[in-house]
């Protein structure tokens, strides 16, 4: 993965916002919280992993309630000419540390196939430079 880190005030608080909207949305008597946020044009996909105090894992549904923070901290997070993540990574424990990991060139893992549209209308709202964009990519765009 590769790893990005919030560069303005702005973008740590919506990491914070998101942070406690997922707290909010585990389930009671956990230990450890790992949503992946997956994005990509009018798509989005989430996954909220729930590690108990005994050390049982689950998955939630983690709801929507911070859906609009993802999408906007992707956009705050654009860099020009290099483009925005795909997938974020947000790791919470119960003492109240949180670690955060964005992905700007992996491709995007979600257990079935995008759209192809989806990539296409990533590309145009997020466009990149040729060498920042991953062949990955390049292949999924058909240049």
């Amino acid at each position: 993965m590769t790893a990005g880190e919030t560069r303005t005030e702005s973008e740590q608080e919506l990491v914070t916002t998101i942070a406690s909207k997922v707290a909010n949305a585990g389930a009671t008597g956990w230990a450890r919280l790992c949503l992946e946020a997956v994005v990509l044009g009018r798509e989005a996909h989430y996954d909220l992993g729930v590690t108990t105090a005994d050390g049982a894992v689950a998955s939630v549904d983690p709801g929507v309630a911070f859906h609009r923070d993802v999408k906007q901290l992707r956009e705050l997070m654009y860099r020009e000419g290099v483009g925005t993540w795909f997938t974020m990574i947000l790791t919470l424990d119960k003492s109240g540390s949180a670690d955060v990991q964005f992905d700007y060139d992996g491709e995007p893992r979600v257990g079935f196939e995008l759209a192809a549209g989806a990539f296409r209308l990533d590309a145009e709202r997020f466009p990149r430079e040729p060498e920042h964009t991953p062949a990955w990519l390049r292949t999924k765009l058909g240049s």
